[in-house]
């Protein structure tokens, strides 16, 4: 997105405050961003240097990943959170979503049990309770749950696209129009749907749309944005469509069920294990050893295009 002058003005100042120094900022484009300061932008002073990043920045389309990787490295610097709070502001004014059912009905109107709420007999009280105090990530994680039990997968930990093809659509539609209603039309599956739709079902285009990715490296569960700050389409975010996988070479976590194919996900090229996964905190995370961010959510790829079909199907 292009900067008006003062926000050029105000990312810089913010970009000089949190990277006093050269080697800080060098370090920061190359832990985050995988990109080398010296070939982008030089300078005499770090506040010519700042200002030809910028430019570069604008001109390539990556300053909301500037922004990002910058509160990643310094998340506690305030000129940072400043103008990324703008310039957030400004692009949902310009990039309102309408959901793809217009009518966005009050929680407090919304069944939560009973045949009206679910083909299945689920409760939905507890996931609407978590919604209503915009507690999202306790609601994330109560989807799932909710989910995983419909499908009778809760041992497994995952849905396949054979159990999203035969999901119940008034638990679909229930699920969707709790968190619709809780984030004013902004979070929910339809939203994520017509976004999908939007980028011609490509998968990395819908990834940076709903900021899942940061320069094609998948958010971490902790990274993920629990509140209404978020991207539209940002939650709720499919885990159960996934389970975690990490490459090691040689020394990979192992749970006994053998290898998965080295074509599950795009960039996982070598030795991939599935492992298993415990209740709560470490029903998200697992249990696996080496760097969180070389972590990728394998089969949510696959088990989207199936989550859109049915959605479609079931005119959600």
């Amino acid at each position: 997105m292009g900067l008006s002058g003062q926000q050029r003005k105000e990312l810089q100042d913010a970009l000089i405050d949190a990277f006093p120094d050269k080697s800080s900022l060098e370090q920061m484009l190359s832990f985050e961003l995988d990109k080398s300061l010296d070939t982008i932008a030089g300078g005499n002073n770090l506040q010519d240097i700042v200002f030809n990043l910028i430019k570069k920045a604008e001109a390539e389309n990556w300053v909301e990943n500037l922004i990002d990787a910058a509160l990643l490295s310094n998340p506690r610097n305030q000129l940072l959170a400043k103008i990324n709070e703008e310039i957030n502001i400004e692009k949902n004014k310009l990039n309102v979503i309408k959901p793809s059912n217009p009518m966005v009905i009050r929680l407090e109107n919304i069944p939560r049990n009973g045949f009206q709420a679910s083909e299945v007999g689920v409760d939905y009280t507890q996931l609407a309770m978590k919604l209503y105090a915009q507690d999202f990530k306790a609601a994330d994680k109560e989807t799932a749950k909710v989910m995983l039990w419909v499908a009778r997968r809760e041992k497994e930990g995952f849905l396949r696209g054979q159990d999203i093809e035969k999901f119940p659509c008034r638990d679909l539609g229930t699920i969707d129009q709790l968190w619709l209603a809780s984030s004013g039309g902004k979070f929910g599956f339809s939203v994520q749907k017509q976004i999908y739709l939007e980028c011609d079902k490509n998968w990395d285009s819908f990834c940076d749309r709903v900021r899942w990715t940061l320069e094609g490296r998948y958010l971490s569960y902790s990274e993920l944005n629990w509140d209404l700050r978020g991207m539209w389409g940002h939650l709720p975010y499919p885990i159960f469509l996934s389970f975690w996988v990490t490459p090691f070479g040689d020394e990979c976590v192992n749970d006994g069920r053998g290898k998965l194919p080295t074509n599950t996900m795009d960039r996982v090229i070598k030795d991939i294990f599935r492992f298993k996964r415990k209740a709560e905190d470490d029903f998200i995370r697992g249990i696996f050893r080496g760097d969180f961010r070389r972590r990728y959510p394998a089969g949510v790829k696959e088990g989207y295009s199936s989550l859109a079909q049915r959605l479609s199907n079931c005119n959600i």
